[in-house]
């Protein structure tokens, strides 16, 4: 029983021998490729190494989109929280949100502690030298103010001539036309008072029935106090409606001696 064994392996063993050569010689033959297992080195070749992926370095971010993101996390997480707290009002998600809301507080206090600092050692962002709020400082700056307006107004016939357009059925004319009148003779101005529709007031016997004055300057409101400069030609409007001397003065002195943002 043994011989036959052995003897059997013995066969099996050549016959196989025999099977592998005749593959290659078949390989051989009939030119057949690495489909069919006969080239092993060319489908070693044919195998292209997997590339491997870049790894994408993330992107630093700059200050201002830190300081962005932390700002929106930080909207995001409170409006969650007072969704929370509203909508479940349990004394812990309540006290969760006041507690998130006190740290936001905190912040802008401190903020506006460092603020306040800068202000006090920068005087070139310190608005309070050009418009004080203090006492001391108010009055002082309103005392210039004042100063500046009354000479603006007292030199005004050196340089501009005045007029006033109205119309005789305009209420606010007959209250602003003796105000004008007063301003006027306080100051020494001399006014042209001109009437849209001939009609004069008793303030302005010596008015002049408007010959397409108005129309030239673009006048459609009255009252109307006007500017006109001698040297120029320049026409400035100085307001409409009724004013109070003090806005009278104040408008002169704006409109006739400064530019616009000289006194922010």
């Amino acid at each position: 029983m043994i011989k036959f064994s052995l003897k059997y392996i013995f066969l099996f063993l050549l016959f196989s021998l025999e099977a592998q050569a005749a593959y290659k010689d078949n390989c051989s033959n009939h030119k057949l490729g690495w489909s069919f297992y006969c080239d092993k080195k060319k489908e070693a070749k044919q195998k292209k190494p997997e590339k491997q992926e870049k790894k994408i370095m993330p992107q630093e971010l700059t200050l201002g989109e830190i300081a962005t993101k932390k700002t929106e996390d930080s909207k995001k997480r409170a409006e969650e929280l007072l969704n929370i707290a509203i909508h479940f009002p349990t004394k812990e998600n309540i006290t969760n949100y006041l507690k998130f809301n006190q740290k936001l507080l905190d912040q802008s206090s401190y903020f506006a502690e460092i603020a306040k600092r800068s202000i006090w050692q920068n005087p070139e962002i310190n608005y309070n030298l050009k418009r004080p709020v203090n006492a001391v400082g108010k009055r002082a700056w309103m005392q210039e103010k004042n100063r500046k307006e009354l000479q603006a107004t007292t030199e005004l016939n050196e340089k501009y001539g005045l007029f006033f357009f109205y119309r005789s059925d305009c209420p606010y004319c007959h209250a602003y036309s003796p105000v004008l009148k007063r301003f006027a003779k306080t100051y020494d101005l001399e006014v042209m008072a001109i009437s849209l529709d001939g009609k004069k007031l008793p303030e302005w016997p010596n008015s002049q029935t408007d010959k397409g004055q108005a129309r030239k300057l673009g006048i459609t409101s009255v009252p109307a106090t006007i500017a006109f400069d001698k040297s120029t030609s320049e026409i400035i409007p100085i307001g409409f409606g009724a004013l109070s001397q003090q806005e009278l003065m104040e408008q002169i002195y704006l409109l006739t001696r400064t530019k616009p943002g000289e006194t922010l």
